[in-house]
């Protein structure tokens, strides 16, 4: 697209100095039709004096016609020269095929920006869909694991989480990396037990529900 909108600018750029170069030679067209008709009026002096052959007052005459024929000639070609490029004075970044091209261009490059899938925070992707697979409206196509850091999710029992406090620090060793410990704070704590969350949470006699 952007090659044809270049092919456009160059043109336009054409069709104006096409244009410009009619306008040329209409002038010059003018000028020599102006020198012939002074031209015919000083041989029809001579030729009413007998100073000059009747051939070459025909003559002259011929060259006024000529002269004026051309200027009609190339007053056709400009305006058919006018009707393709529009407004002569227009610049070439506003014809209306240079604005059409550019619109269609600029459409592309939107549906182009619309074929790629943004994550909304860096990370990991994991579960990538393979090319050929249809994804569905509204399903996830694969998941992300974030980098800016990770989130615990611990259980403990009740009588454990007596003075445990939003906010606290707290250290985080796993069996995975024995010897190291990581460092952070106590996000938040649920306000019920994981299974009151499922899908049909249970409901017992032994208390286990809020």
């Amino acid at each position: 697209m952007q090659l044809r909108l270049n092919e456009l600018k160059r043109n336009v750029q054409s069709l104006q100095a096409a244009y410009r170069e009619k306008q040329g030679e209409v002038r010059v067209a003018q000028e020599t039709s102006h020198y012939a008709l002074r031209e015919l009026d000083r041989q029809r002096e001579l030729a009413s004096r007998q100073l000059v052959p009747a051939s070459a007052l025909e003559a002259t005459e011929r060259q006024k016609d000529i002269a004026v024929g051309t200027i009609a000639v190339l007053e056709l070609q400009l305006g058919q020269a006018r009707a393709r490029l529009g407004d002569p004075s227009q610049p070439i970044d506003q014809h209306p095929s240079v604005q059409r091209a550019r619109a269609e261009l600029e459409k592309v490059r939107v549906d182009l920006d619309h074929t790629i899938v943004r994550a909304p925070r860096a990370g990991i992707v994991s579960h990538l869909p393979f090319v050929g697979d249809r994804v569905e409206a509204g399903r996830a196509a694969f998941a992300i694991v974030a980098e800016g850091g990770l989130y615990v999710e611990a259980n403990f029992k009740e009588t454990d989480l007596e003075w445990v406090r939003p906010g606290q620090a707290a250290s985080i060793e796993l069996d995975l990396y024995p010897g190291h410990r990581w460092h952070g704070r106590v996000a938040s704590i649920a306000q019920a037990t994981g299974a009151e969350f499922s899908l049909l949470p249970p409901q017992n006699a032994s208390g286990n529900w809020v």
